[in-house]
């Protein structure tokens, strides 16, 4: 998993283990049509007063891995899986509802405005001033002023998982007390308000050295409604659990504790029938749905949100480096193949291919970018001609005597990326000539995908309500080959830069939309990551269970989770 949906720098959750039935080869079986299709307006988190909610009770919820960077701004500390354990205990001041539209958790943040736009943009919070850190320091000016130092770029020794945001900031100081804010920017920003949704501690994240490890498998305060229960991090049975915190000064938390239990995607409807677990994100996994709709006293909850698959292409990798070569690899993958096969078997409505890296197909905004990209084998051919290759009359893709061969990497046990690994395995030996050798491991982003060990990967990206300048993170020209923020395609440009940089400065909705647009043909043009399809969220949670499920562009607040009987 990868990435939040609002932690500071508008980070974003790279969800990876998304299951679906695997089929080999490339026939495709068409998904089942659900008869009314979800609306980006819509979600299934059983929302209830929290008068209805009634207090107590052990929530265990199912994650497939167990971190060890606790930091949500470091590079590998942005999986989906680290950010639902860290923000039952970290500031998270944002929240969005399904329409898209955001408030403010006054826990953190009674207030924030726009105060003042010529010479500059400024911006200033006022911050609830019981909100404090567990070893008794205020939660205050300082943190967002140490939070702004370590992501802005400044000094690369910190591995921010992303500087763009920070990068636009002037200034960031006390105001009129330490709790007021005062944030100056370079230039307009628009998505302002998601950049210090998530703060760190200034005295845990002054040095590099601190924000990169002093992380590492502990968290040394929290300031959230739950805190660590004693052994709370526990190793040896893959187990984090957090309890009601007493100091808490928000709403009290419904629940005594939540228990998350790292297990594979494959046990988890297991868990679920047995009683293990009280929900779980059946992803795209026809048979994960069939066995929960079994279970007595669960249901299914759907949404529609900002959950997408794609194909990412390593641009440093030597023969990758060729644009054209790029461009054959996704004329000739059927990404509508791969879509149905994903989502065969499921009571969903077959999503349209995806053609656009910001926005999804049921959001406002959304318009084809692609540039008439279509699956055709033969233009394919065309342009891996062009590049220098030939396909001999053996089918095989040439060039100085040695077949193009490519390592992809795929993830160890999840069904949908066997099932995608496959197929792109068979496209491109069929179509191209090109030889793919499919390697599975378990810590894929840590071991292959950060350090850029592969040439070919397909995972999920979890986006948030701020959709340009999340994909801003994922595109942004690497600051050095070795500090690559979340572009793992390693491929950026100025150009590119500037054109978010330009959507970003947009204060009109509108121009923000176009400019966005205009940004994400930039990056069509250079062939680096395919959209496949905008993915289901398909939950299956006890029935009992309230203000959870399936969110869509909406978020968790822990406080109100809980069980109404």
């Amino acid at each position: 998993m990868r990435s939040t949906r609002k932690t500071a720098a508008v980070i974003v959750v790279l969800a990876v283990a998304l299951t679906a039935t695997a089929c080999g080869g490339g026939k495709s079986s068409k998904a089942t049509p659900n008869q009314t299709p979800i609306k980006a307006t819509d979600n299934g988190m059983n929302y209830q007063d929290r008068a209805a909610v009634r207090q107590g009770g052990i929530f265990n919820w199912p994650v497939e891995q167990y971190s060890t960077q606790w930091n949500l701004n470091e590079t590998d500390g942005t999986a989906t899986d680290t950010a639902a354990v860290a923000l039952a205990m970290m500031p998270n001041a944002l929240h969005s509802k399904a329409d898209g539209s955001i408030f403010w958790n006054t826990s953190y943040v009674l207030d924030a405005a726009v105060t003042s736009t010529s010479p500059y943009q400024v911006v200033t919070y006022h911050l609830n001033p019981k909100a404090k850190w567990s070893d008794g320091a205020p939660l205050d000016a300082s943190d967002y002023i140490a939070t702004w130092k370590a992501d802005n770029g400044s000094d690369p020794a910190y591995n921010a998982a992303n500087t763009k945001p920070f990068v636009n900031i002037s200034d960031v100081k006390a105001g009129k007390d330490n709790f007021e804010v005062v944030v100056t920017f370079k230039t307009p920003y628009a998505d302002w308000p998601a950049i210090f949704s998530t703060v760190y501690p200034s005295k845990y994240i002054g040095t590099a050295d601190e924000f990169n490890k002093g992380w590492l498998e502990k968290f040394p305060v929290t300031a959230g409604p739950f805190k660590l229960d004693a052994n709370g991090l526990n190793k040896t049975d893959q187990t984090v659990t957090v309890v009601a915190d007493p100091n808490w000064w928000g709403d009290k938390p419904k629940l005594d504790k939540i228990v998350f239990k790292t297990m594979k995607r494959d046990a988890m409807a297991g868990a679920f029938a047995n009683g293990a677990v009280d929900q779980f994100a059946v992803g795209v996994d026809a048979d994960a749905l069939s066995a929960a709709k079994k279970v007595a006293g669960a249901e299914i909850r759907k949404a529609a949100g900002p959950d997408w698959r794609h194909l990412t292409i390593n641009g440093q990798s030597p023969a990758l480096k060729d644009v054209l070569v790029r461009k054959a690899i996704f004329e000739a993958v059927d990404r509508d193949a791969i879509r149905d096969s994903d989502l065969a078997g499921l009571d969903w409505q077959s999503t349209e291919t995806l053609n656009n890296h910001i926005y999804m197909s049921n959001q406002k905004g959304y318009q084809d970018n692609s540039g008439g990209l279509k699956f055709d084998p033969v233009q394919a051919k065309k342009d891996l001609t062009a590049a220098g290759y030939t396909i001999g009359s053996d089918g095989k893709a040439m060039k100085d005597g040695r077949q193009l061969e490519f390592n992809l990497v795929a993830f160890a046990g999840i069904k949908v990326s066997t099932n995608e690994a496959n197929l792109v395995q068979q496209m491109l030996a069929d179509n191209l000539g090109i030889k793919v050798d499919i390697n599975a491991y378990d810590k894929v982003f840590d071991d292959y995908l950060t350090p850029g060990k592969f040439d070919l990967t397909a995972f999920t990206w979890s986006d948030s309500v701020f959709g340009v300048a999340n994909a801003q993170s994922f595109y942004a020209n690497p600051l050095t080959p070795d500090n690559i923020g979340q572009n793992y395609t390693r491929i950026g440009s100025k150009a590119i830069d500037d054109a978010f940089a330009k959507a970003e400065s947009d204060t009109d909705a509108k121009q923000e939309v176009s400019d966005a647009n205009a940004a994400d043909a930039l990056v069509w043009a250079e062939y680096n990551e395919l959209p496949l399809y905008q993915r289901p969220q398909i939950y299956a949670v006890k029935k009992n269970v309230a203000n959870f499920g399936a969110p869509g562009f909406a978020d968790f607040v822990y406080e109100n989770i809980g069980f109404t009987s």
